[in-house]
């Protein structure tokens, strides 16, 4: 079933918990991107195996955080929608039919929103990858 608006006022109190959790990912800093007609992107596209690297490391970050865990199913089962079986190929491939353009800080279009970046590269992520 997809996700509608109607799907959304069905479920009324899964959207009330929705909006209690704090999900907020602002920084002090600089973007190190921008999309054009969007004020606050999410780090979305780029190559998809390194999407899915990426994806399994920063799980595995989160691994004593119950709640973040907990909640994927949690709003699955709420809003009666089936279980994802490739969640990271699907916004690969809803980002790969938008015509979003993504920046750099000098106004240079990104060939990918991820760019080069590889977890390989990223100390935060290195380790929980291995």
């Amino acid at each position: 079933m997809p996700l509608t608006p109607e799907v959304l006022k069905a479920h009324g109190e899964v959207v009330a918990w929705l909006g209690s959790l704090d999900v907020s990912f602002a920084t002090e800093e600089e973007p190190w991107f921008t999309v054009d007609g969007i004020e606050s992107p999410g780090q979305i596209g780029g190559d998809l195996h390194e999407m899915r690297r990426a994806a399994d490391a920063l799980e595995a970050t989160l691994d004593d955080e119950d709640d973040v865990n907990e909640a994927p199913e949690q709003i699955r089962r709420g809003l009666d929608l089936p279980e994802a079986n490739d969640p990271v190929g699907a916004l690969y491939d809803a980002v790969a039919a938008s015509d979003a353009v993504v920046r750099a800080t000098d106004g240079s279009p990104f060939t990918t929103l991820f760019n080069r970046f590889s977890i390989d590269t990223s100390p935060m992520l290195r380790n929980p990858a291995a």
